[in-house]
């Protein structure tokens, strides 16, 4: 067969191979540089400062997770936080002028930010290294917390209290069989005296069980923490009580001004859950 015979055959089934591959997952740019989604910001919250990177306040590309308190001064868009004002503005929401009322927040945000214009996704390995505190890096680069590749709740909203009485937010739609998960979460504040969490699992409509329950839990006497989970999750105590024991482990790493890390929210990982290596930096 002469050459250039056989190069057009080799050329046409490397054609038809790529067309027989997945195509490339879309990949979408971050909204500001590297340094500046690690950058560190003082969130209030419920009378409480949370210390936590740019990147972790954003809930996509193009939106923020935080809610402000009707009553912040410096903050004329009544509750919402413009993306731009986040990025543009490092002293905000740095002042006890500017108190949050809520932040959604999911940790999913430190491995990867949705652009939902293009239905793409923007990696943020590379903002990794910037990140100040030892548990955003590690959540960063390959998903454990400790060493341990599972913890879970992954989602959940830190809230005042008396935000989330008097200005009756919905923060999400559904939630065991409520209209929102903010109604759920206001039938189930426990009292000042306790630290148990309280689980509300409904039924729906037609009297069946919904397979999601709201958890709420408090943080310190006028923060909460909210998140939803399996209704056989909420109806075991102990398990109940150590997604609460997680989360005020990690919120606590948070809150911790000297970003010093030393308390482990998951104890010492099994054998089974450190054989997960770091994320292949995008070509």
């Amino acid at each position: 067969m002469p050459l250039t015979k056989i190069f057009l055959v080799a050329a046409l089934i490397a054609m038809l191979s790529g067309c027989l591959d997945e195509p490339p997952a879309l990949q979408a740019p971050l909204p500001a540089s590297e340094a500046a989604l690690a950058r560190e910001r003082t969130v209030r919250v419920g009378g409480v400062d949370l210390y936590l990177p740019v990147l972790l306040l954003l809930s996509s590309t193009s939106s923020v997770g935080l809610t402000m308190s009707r009553q912040a001064a410096d903050n004329p868009h009544a509750g919402y936080v413009p993306m731009d004002r986040l990025l543009s503005d490092p002293t905000f929401p740095q002042s006890a002028a500017s108190p949050v009322a809520y932040v959604e927040v999911s940790l999913g945000s430190l491995r990867m930010l949705r652009d939902y214009a293009s239905d793409a996704h923007a990696s943020t390995i590379r903002v990794c290294p910037h990140l100040i505190r030892s548990w955003a890096r590690e959540i960063c680069e390959s998903g454990l917390i400790d060493g341990r590749r599972v913890f879970y709740p992954d989602r959940f909203t830190l809230i005042d209290e008396q935000y989330l009485i008097a200005q009756r937010p919905g923060l999400a739609a559904y939630a065991g069989g409520w209209r929102s998960v903010g109604e759920a979460a206001r039938a189930s504040i426990p009292t000042p005296d306790s630290d148990a969490p309280v689980a509300n699992c409904q039924t729906n409509a037609a009297g069946e069980k919904n397979s999601l329950c709201t958890v709420v839990a408090r943080l310190v006497p006028n923060l909460l923490v909210v998140w939803s989970t399996n209704r056989s999750h909420a109806e075991q105590a102990h398990e109940l009580e150590a997604q609460a024991v997680r989360l005020r482990c990690l919120i606590g790493r948070g809150m911790d001004a000297s970003a010093s890390d030393a308390t482990l929210c998951m104890g010492p990982p099994d054998a089974s859950e450190i054989d997960v290596g770091h994320r292949a930096e995008p070509g």
